[in-house]
């Protein structure tokens, strides 16, 4: 842990343990998903898995995908591969291992959601929700009603979606505009929330809209640029502030009562972030959680160093997960069959030098 100078409140391990979840983090600034659980409830458990540029996270049954640079990383947990692990003398409730890469091509892809019959996600590069097959890189589904093409040109920054019952109901973008980096102009003011079935804007003039949620019936979404959380009731058609990180914010989940939500510290380099108040930009990197009910912040988690940026997080049911990335370790590898699972020592000759 020390690694990277995690620093929480007290109740932060709590919170985790009580709920009985383990979090997944993605910051593709730092290339890592990490995975946050506690046995005990005092004390948090971090695993620190390598991928390339991680963002959208989207958990189904016992499966895991994460959207990556060019591909879908896809994994399914194992309840036994976990307790009889060789270099390590912890247990796990549930241990994810590789299934499948799937090659999507750089597609930017952003937000990601699996269920019974497949994969669809956030496509920004082509400003559409895209499903997944063998036979294509990409099937668009829906594509706003303003956006008159399928091309590579990011016109909007179409960045977040709300799923209900495997479909999208409401989406996320940075502006309404039809030219290539029409998001870039007035970044902070021109952002939108979209119905997906009627193509209508719901809400307009906002400041970088992100990782839109159905929760509790209503609609949750960030405004990333003044760190705020609004609530939107679906039957009274009504907005309100639910909550403020007081941080530049993106990615959302909830377990029972509990919100989780990410906030970033912006990237100086960056003449997109610079366009966002210096007090938002320099907040430290970390997670808040919220009681849902009442919208007061109760606990909080914070990166020292390395990680800057988050992207997406999400609740893992299992006090304490691990995973075994696509990129493996020198020495063993988990095999898992119908039958048996076991690890298997890796012969030194097949190691690429």
């Amino acid at each position: 842990m020390s690694k990277y100078n995690i620093t929480s409140s007290d109740d932060f391990a709590f919170h985790l343990y009580n709920s009985k979840v383990t979090l997944a983090i993605s910051t593709y600034q730092a290339g890592r998903l990490f995975l946050i659980g506690s046995q005990d409830g005092r004390h948090l458990d971090v695993q620190s898995i390598r991928m390339r540029k991680p963002m959208g996270i989207s958990v189904y049954n016992n499966r895991l995908a994460i959207a990556c640079l060019n591909s879908i990383e896809i994994y399914a947990s194992n309840d036994q591969i976990g307790r009889n692990i060789p270099f390590s003398f912890q247990k796990y409730d549930s241990f994810y291992v590789p299934r499948m890469n799937y090659v999507s091509g750089h597609l930017d892809l952003h937000d990601l959601h699996m269920h019974s019959k497949g994969i669809f996600g956030v496509n920004t590069q082509f400003n559409c929700i895209s499903a997944f097959s063998i036979e294509n890189h990409f099937t668009p589904i829906w594509r706003p009603s303003f956006i008159d093409a399928i091309v590579p040109e990011d016109r909007c920054h179409l960045n977040g979606m709300a799923v209900l019952n495997d479909l999208p109901v409401y989406v996320s973008a940075l502006s309404s505009g039809n030219e290539a980096g029409d998001w870039r102009k007035d970044i902070t003011s021109t952002g939108v929330i979209i119905n997906v079935k009627t193509n209508e804007i719901l809400a307009e003039g906002l400041s970088m809209p992100h990782s839109p949620r159905i929760i509790d019936d209503d609609l949750f979404f960030i405004e990333s640029a003044h760190g705020t959380i609004t609530r939107y009731n679906r039957k009274a058609k009504s907005f309100k502030t639910f909550a403020s990180t007081g941080a530049f914010s993106r990615g959302m989940d909830n377990v029972n009562n509990l919100l989780a939500v990410g906030r970033s510290k912006a990237r100086e380099s960056s003449k997109t972030f610079k366009k966002i108040s210096k007090e938002i930009r320099e907040k430290p990197c970390g997670i808040d959680f919220f009681d849902l009910n009442s919208g007061k912040k109760i606990a909080w988690l914070n990166f020292g160093s390395v990680v800057d940026e988050i992207f997406d997080i999400k609740f893992i049911h299992g006090r304490k997960i691990a995973m075994y990335g696509m990129k493996g370790t020198d020495t063993f590898e988990p095999i898992t069959t119908p039958e048996t699972n076991f690890w298997r020592k890796i012969p030194g000759d097949i190691i690429p030098k």
